[in-house]
């Protein structure tokens, strides 16, 4: 053999080698890992790897939902009118205008609002005269709708106690759905859907007394003094000292600081800053107020020290350092609220009804699937190995076959570990399914090196070898090909089984196939 040659053929063992040594270093060293979780639930105390496993391995909860919300499509917007276009069509269905987005880029009036139907949308197009016969109505919201849903549920979710949630698009034939995984041991249902149902539109209102219409007392007007938008920076929630309740402080944009100022001394919010807020009370003898509404269900009432913080707006000083602290009486109201004006509200609901779907997996559940994979993938791999043995007798041949197909599991149970991907039903699917493939690789090579006399001279086996690797070159690109839509398209539990899939035939094309010739090269030629 050239010392070429050599090298080359030593060169793909050694990665083989290198590369099963490295995943071994991921799954079994504690803290071993790269990036950030990307979700699932850690099982440390009871596998000694560094696996991580989704809600179906590891527990949890999952609810998969549609938006609620109709879409007009190939509405001609241009981009100077999408808020006049909005706030019209919101004004034609009785909605907040917030609740009505009118896009130039996508030609798009999107109504958040599971209440209004097709034939609602259609006619107050009709009334504002945007509508045409090019325009089409259907249920549900744009991609970048979902897209600004999924981020702000994800984060909600995580801030909220949910350490590792995942939220993620998922097609379900034409229908879009978000789904929501939260895994862990203690994870309830209910409690998942409490923290998802709402928009988390937050919102500071300015209540104060005034003379009613008939003059026979006081009566009370509000008017929104701030709302996420108008909110730049938070702090740190805090414990208050010497009451209960927490805090943390919000810090303006320096375009809401003077509006909202100049509202609080008009009000007299600024100078009479005594607010006895209670849901017991009457409105009116609340006093002068800023209510800190949450999804128009109001949080909590704030006074205002009159003495620093009302006085630097009664003497326009407030915008140089437009900052001040919203309370809450508990913790989990203080995080539902910062998170909110952190990331802003859900453009949308989600609708939790008979169109959604939701499962609690408990611990001891998870653990028997747990369980129950590991052994499914023991019977699989001794089944494989069992029938390699019978089918060549010759374990020269057989065993090196067995333990190539085995390290593809291995290394990528390792890149599994290394990028602390969740491990679910629909992976370990994947897995069994690499086992099978990769095996009939191992198989088409050997068959066609040994099935056609002797091939002790290398230069035969070569031949051999090549004949057999186009074959399975062709082979792994069909299966690629076959399996990429599924592992693109957001199809569920598919797309794991495709991704797992996918990976180990690449693994094979260009590391175990190649290794394994050169081993068996090694074991039936003179040199």
């Amino acid at each position: 053999m050239k010392p070429i040659e050599l090298v080359r053929n030593n060169l793909r063992i050694s990665i083989l080698v290198a590369l099963i040594a490295l995943a071994c270093f991921f799954l079994f060293v504690p803290g071993a890992g790269l990036g950030d979780d990307i979700g699932g639930n850690q099982t440390a105390a009871d596998t000694p790897t560094n696996l991580k496993y989704g809600i179906e391995l590891g527990g949890g909860a999952r609810i998969r939902a549609p938006v609620d919300g109709v879409t007009a499509e190939n509405v001609d917007v241009a981009q100077n009118e999408q808020g006049e276009i909005a706030a019209a069509v919101a004004n034609q269905l009785g909605l907040d205008q917030p609740r009505v987005a009118a896009s130039a880029d996508g030609n798009t009036v999107e109504v958040f609002s599971g209440n209004v139907t097709d034939a609602e949308l259609e006619a107050a197009l009709e009334e504002t005269g945007h509508a045409s016969e090019d325009v089409t109505i259907r249920s549900g919201v744009t991609a970048e709708t979902r897209d600004t849903m999924v981020e702000v549920l994800e984060t909600r979710v995580q801030n909220t106690g949910f350490t590792g949630a995942t939220v993620s698009e998922v097609q379900v034939g034409s229908e879009w759905y978000l789904e929501i995984e939260a895994p862990g041991r203690n994870v309830e249902l209910g409690e998942l859907r409490d923290v998802i149902q709402n928009r988390g539109v937050v919102e500071v209102v300015a209540h104060y007394p005034t003379d009613n219409a008939s003059g026979n007392g006081t009566g009370y007007e509000q008017q929104v003094a701030l709302r996420s938008d108008d909110i730049t920076d938070t702090g740190q929630i805090e414990q208050m000292e010497g009451r209960d309740g927490y805090r943390f402080s919000v810090t303006l944009t320096q375009e809401a600081a003077p509006g909202y100022s100049d509202l609080m001394v008009e009000t007299g919010i600024a100078t009479n800053g005594q607010c006895v807020y209670s849901e017991q009370r009457d409105p009116s003898q609340w006093g002068y107020c800023q209510l800190v509404n949450y999804d128009n269900e109001t949080v909590t009432g704030l006074g205002m020290d009159t003495q620093s913080l009302g006085q630097l707006m009664v003497n326009d000083q407030f915008a140089r350092q437009p900052t001040f602290d919203i309370t809450t009486g508990d913790r989990q109201s203080a995080q539902e609220i910062r998170t909110s004006i952190q990331q802003g509200s859900l453009p949308a609901t989600l609708d939790l009804g008979e169109d959604s779907s939701s499962d609690e997996i408990e611990p001891d559940q998870a653990q028997q699937f747990r369980t129950s994979s590991a052994l499914t993938g023991l019977i699989a791999v001794l089944t494989v190995v069992l029938v390699v043995f019978l089918r060549y007798g010759n374990p020269r041949v057989a065993a090196p076959m067995s333990v190539t197909a085995l390290s593809e599991v291995v290394i990528l149970l390792g890149f599994a570990a290394a990028i602390k991907m969740p491990i679910d039903l629909s992976h370990v699917a994947g897995f069994i399914a690499v086992v099978g493939t990769g095996v009939d690789d191992l198989i088409i090579i050997a068959d066609e090196v040994l099935d056609e006399g002797d091939v002790s001279a290398g230069r035969v086996f070569d031949s051999r070898f090549r004949k057999a690797f186009w074959v399975i070159g062709a082979a792994a690109a069909t299966t690629i090909i076959a399996m990429s839509p599924l592992a693109i398209l957001s199809l569920g539990e598919l797309r794991g089984f495709a991704i797992i899939t996918i990976l180990g035939v690449l693994i094979g094309v260009f590391i175990t196939r190649p290794a394994y010739g050169n081993i068996l090269r090694r074991l039936k030629t003179d040199k």
